[in-house]
């Protein structure tokens, strides 16, 4: 499993870069093999040192939130072993690369957290620059060649000399022609319709797929090479906090909820509904059950790569129901019977206080 370098700081994945600045010169001092004699404080330091030397990297964060790595090389899936995911982006673009030169597009999409937990999609507006279709790419009228003329400042090189003086000499070198910009023809008619650009931006509209169990502020990633020049697109994903469910950690796969029970059925035992991403469900409650206890559903978590967390619901009491007369006389007969626990801690309290 890849390290994580935000738990290993004690930051959160938006942290700012003077907050890891922070938390690294805090721990580096507390862990430094020269100051912490621990044996686990070489491998402790290392570790800081490793993860500060990524998240305060711009590149090599922005490669780790998306990739799970900041190798530049990485590619693909975000999810291990999500190869429906891949396939798309494989299918729709042709493949994914990497290129120096790129647009880069980077936008944030809201998702509610049953949609991060059985997964949905969300659909993209971007531009992309396509060929025109008028000069077919070489930028000149109708896209005749006869307007493609030799560049008259480098006689069709591309380059042109300068000329340095320094503190060593005078040097001569060459560098792109500024007239023809290193392609050595000039356009004497540009084309009207993309005005000698050589493209048009053209909309596009791309439906993302977002996989069941992706988590808050995680990054999705993908490139369009259909146009002149590629692009990049980078969506944060934010999941909505939910008044049921909740999330503990990003590589969790267990979802919390409540059971609420009136006290009786906690004595006695007997069945409650617990809400799950699929639909309300029962539990069985065990008899003698205390409030804040936690009982589960195995299964009914989060599925990432046939892996399935568990549903884990916290007791919680309700008021007590409405009690008929002989109920009451019933109760009545049992409240002066207190338990071990509490003999015990009356006891514990007269030996302190006397």
């Amino acid at each position: 499993m890849a390290k994580d370098y935000y738990q290993i700081l004690g930051v959160s994945h938006d942290a700012t870069e003077s907050e890891i600045k922070k938390a690294y010169r805090s721990l580096a001092k507390k862990y430094h093999p020269d100051v912490n004699k621990s044996p686990e404080a070489e491998d402790k330091f290392k570790d800081i040192n490793e993860a500060y030397e990524v998240l305060s990297d711009a590149q090599k964060r922005q490669n780790y939130d998306t990739y799970g790595s900041a190798d530049e090389q990485m590619q693909g899936n975000p999810f291990s072993g999500g190869g429906d995911f891949t396939e798309f982006f494989n299918d729709f673009f042709g493949g994914m690369h990497n290129q120096r030169q790129y647009e880069h597009y980077s936008d944030k999409v809201t998702i509610s957290f049953l949609d991060s937990v059985r997964g949905t999609s969300r659909k993209y507006d971007y531009f992309s620059k396509q060929k025109c279709e008028v000069c077919k790419g070489n930028k000149a009228f109708l896209g005749d060649a006869k307007y493609v003329v030799v560049c008259g400042a480098c006689r069709g090189t591309g380059q042109e000399r300068v000329r340095k003086q320094s503190l060593f000499g005078i040097f001569d070198s060459t560098r792109p022609c500024s007239q023809c910009e290193g392609h050595g023809k000039v356009i004497s008619k540009k084309c009207k319709e993309c005005k000698g650009e050589g493209y048009k931006s053209q909309k596009k509209t791309v439906t993302v797929p977002i996989p069941a169990g992706i988590f808050d502020k995680q990054v999705l990633s993908f490139w369009d090479k259909s146009g002149l020049v590629d692009v990049k697109i980078s969506l944060k994903i934010k999941v909505e906090e939910s008044e049921i469910f909740e999330r503990k950690k990003a590589d969790d796969l267990n979802i919390y909820t409540r059971i609420y029970i009136n006290p009786f059925t906690a004595i006695f035992g007997g069945v409650a509904e617990i809400p799950t991403p699929k639909g309300i469900k029962t539990i069985k409650i065990p008899e003698g059950t205390n409030s804040g206890d936690k009982l589960k559903l195995r299964g009914e978590g989060i599925t990432v790569n046939r892996n399935s967390g568990d549903l884990i619901g916290e007791v919680k009491f309700t008021t007590y129901p409405k009690l008929t007369k002989e109920q009451k006389e019933i109760l009545k007969s049992l409240s002066g019977q207190e338990t071990s626990e509490t003999t015990k801690w009356i006891a514990k309290a007269k030996k302190i206080i006397s």
